[in-house]
């Protein structure tokens, strides 16, 4: 049985990879025009909010307080992205672009930049 605090944590980054493994596996066909920005922004904004399920079960770890917190969320988040990427090669309809993974990964780096800052914010308000 997996214990209430796995499911707390890591629940909702397992459950957020297959929402997006999910939408990445629509065959549609390519879209013209505006798109392109409209795209990259959603790939952004979802990875982004990807990052910050996945900061906040690492920050139930051993990483907690480590300077390492928004590397490897950024790193797992960019590593997820790139794998989506690929997947998309074998979905009819749908292309991989290296756009994409890095529109995925700008999303994880701002978004991690402000959790740090936060971070960073309360402890310095906090003393």
């Amino acid at each position: 049985m997996i214990n209430r605090r796995f499911r707390t944590y890591w629940g909702p980054v397992i459950v957020f990879a297959v929402f997006i493994f999910a939408l990445s596996s629509v065959p549609r066909p390519p879209i013209q025009g505006d798109w392109e920005i409209n795209d990259k922004f959603k790939h952004a904004l979802l990875f982004g909010a990807f990052a910050a399920t996945l900061w906040r079960a690492l920050s139930q770890t051993r990483f907690s307080g480590t300077a390492l917190l928004a590397p490897l969320t950024v790193l797992f988040t960019s590593l997820y992205g790139a794998t989506d990427e690929f997947h998309q090669l074998f979905v009819p309809g749908r292309s991989s672009d290296w756009r994409d993974w890095a529109a995925d990964t700008a999303g994880a780096v701002l978004i991690c930049a402000a959790l740090a800052w936060a971070r960073i914010r309360g402890q310095t308000t906090a003393s």
